[in-house]
């Protein structure tokens, strides 16, 4: 899932939290967006905590981009805040005035991390590299898992299934279904049709 929150004096959500599908096909669109001076990180960070907040289950990432000063903002209360929601941070200080010491405090040293981008259109390759250093190949750990849909031949999805202590970090094809995933919203066991069978 995907949404997007945009920002200037004032946070704007553009896109509420939806399905990849979804998500890809609007921000494809025109964005009615216009700056209107001034970069206030605070109001922004809140709604956009908001937004992750509400979604249920599944790992919560903020890749948060900007090229300003976030010097008036309460960084503790933040990162607070967004550590209890166990929500990641990835920031993008965009050119040399963002204030990347001030990002880094925000983000912490755990849950996040700040990357220097020198120009806009460097963005899609530093959020991508942004996005894929706080995700491991493989995770590891007591991990639940849970069923999302019937196991032909296995399970009804009503089965409980054990916890599993390791798994590869995958994606979903777009014509696959997860059988199993695990409450970070992983896919664990997915399947698809290929050709008859």
């Amino acid at each position: 899932s995907a949404g997007l929150v945009v920002f200037d004096v004032e946070p704007r959500v553009l896109l509420p939290i939806a399905p990849a599908g979804e998500a890809t096909q609007m921000l494809a669109g025109d964005w009615p967006v216009q700056a209107r001076g001034g970069t206030r990180l605070a109001p922004a960070i809140e709604l956009a905590a908001q937004q992750l907040e509400a979604v249920a289950s599944g790992r919560r990432m903020l890749v948060v981009v900007t090229d300003g000063f976030v010097d008036e903002a309460p960084l503790e209360a933040l990162q607070s805040r967004l550590e209890e929601s166990r929500i990641e941070v990835v920031a993008l200080a965009i050119g040399p005035d963002a204030d990347a010491s001030a990002l880094a405090r925000l983000v912490g040293t755990e849950s996040g991390v700040v990357l220097r981008v020198g120009e806009a259109a460097e963005l899609p390759r530093a959020m991508s590299s942004g996005l894929e250093r706080r995700r491991a190949r493989i995770e590891r750990g007591e991990l639940e898992v849970e069923p999302r849909a019937s196991m032909p031949m296995l399970a009804d999805a009503g089965v409980r299934w054990p916890g599993v202590g390791a798994y590869a970090v995958t994606r979903l094809r777009p014509e696959a279904s997860a059988w199993l995933q695990s409450t970070r919203g992983d896919p664990v066991i997915a399947a698809w049709q290929a050709g008859a069978g």
